[in-house]
């Protein structure tokens, strides 16, 4: 096996072993019920990568094609039990390829769907109710089936903290309300306690991330603000973080080692203790 595919696999499976006692959540295939030995603790850590369609893992993360035509979301679920659905960053997702999503994957299994950027990058003025529900129509089929995880807003680190900044927090609450919503926000000026207050008035849950620690970027933590702890690894990669003309995929062009992802455990762990998934 490709030592690149080899070194992916045990990222994942680095902080299962290492958050022994909350990680690996495989529920029993086709029944909403723990396997045997599994605390509760365990049965809500959720694991999975942002998207599952890239060309270049053919052959690293997926099986040669040359072989065979390989099923990629199918394959992803049976080694993680969620996907950030990267998709729809760039464009609302019909309810039919949804539908087939839920088709796909092995069961239980849960499903995160990025904001399109039209709600986190194009922020001139706040969005119409046809663009929420042209973008909300594709999450449907995924909710009715009981796969949806939440919705990830995605800011880029210009989005400020500011009071301009807070009140289109706000229109997203009220838009997506019946959805469970993340905030990731890359700013340091949001790193404050009274910040996550209002997060947590406003029903939005924090997202932890860990990125390049470069000029006034928000550094890892372990805050949550509602029933959903979250965190993303963006990787480390100083040289092409804040780079321009490259393409987006080569500032997450990063492996982390395992001393790295071992001081993601404890955090992780507290993330556990304090909410319900």
């Amino acid at each position: 096996m490709d030592q690149r595919r080899v070194a992916w696999r045990e990222q994942a499976q680095l902080i299962r072993d290492q958050t022994a006692g909350y990680a690996s959540n495989r529920l029993c295939p086709r029944r909403n019920t723990r396997c045997n030995g599994m605390s509760d603790q365990q049965s809500k850590l959720f694991i999975g990568p942002s998207g599952w369609s890239y060309p270049d893992w053919e052959g690293i993360v997926y099986p040669s094609s040359r072989a065979r035509r390989v099923d990629q979301l199918n394959y992803i679920s049976r080694f993680f039990n969620t996907v950030e659905v990267n998709s729809t960053f760039y464009r609302p997702q019909p309810s039919r390829t949804t539908s087939s999503w839920v088709r796909r994957v092995q069961q239980p299994f849960s499903f995160v769907f990025k904001l399109y950027q039209r709600f986190t990058h194009r922020r001139d003025e706040p969005p119409g109710q046809s663009e929420v529900s042209r973008f909300t129509e594709g999450l449907l089929p995924v909710q009715q089936a009981g796969f949806l995880g939440c919705l990830l807003a995605q800011f880029p680190w210009s989005f400020r903290c500011t009071g301009s900044g807070f009140d289109w927090l706000a229109h997203l609450a009220e838009d997506f309300g019946r959805f469970p919503l993340a905030v990731e926000v890359r700013h340091s000026s949001w790193d404050r306690p009274e910040v996550r207050d209002k997060l947590q008035h406003m029903g939005i849950n924090y997202c932890n991330i860990d990125q390049p620690q470069l000029r006034q970027c928000i550094g890892p933590g372990a805050h949550a603000t509602g029933p959903i702890g979250y965190v993303r690894l963006h990787g480390r990669r100083t040289d092409t973080w804040f780079a321009d003309n490259i393409q987006p995929h080569e500032r997450y062009d990063y492996l982390y080692p395992a001393d790295e992802l071992a001081e993601w455990v404890d955090r992780i762990k507290q993330l556990a203790d304090r909410t319900e998934q």
